[in-house]
């Protein structure tokens, strides 16, 4: 994604909304855009958080190790 595409993208996030324009400015900078399938894994249970994540489109679930399954976004 270009930079204006990432600035709009977290500024209609509710979360981020409310900042205004530098900070989501700042913030889309230092973004990551990754493209997953269905099955892929983007992290997994108990590994260490070093950043956050946005889905812009599609669907994710949160798996717990012992298999149960949630629907979080999407």
């Amino acid at each position: 994604m270009a930079l204006d595409d990432d600035i709009a993208l977290l500024s209609r996030v509710p979360l981020f909304a409310g900042l205004g324009g530098e900070p989501v400015r700042l913030l889309a900078f230092s973004t990551e855009t990754r493209f997953l399938r269905d099955g892929d894994v983007l992290f997994k249970e108990g590994q260490a958080a070093d950043c956050g994540y946005v889905v812009a489109a599609g669907q994710i679930a949160l798996t717990h190790d012992g298999g149960l399954s949630e629907h979080l976004a999407g």
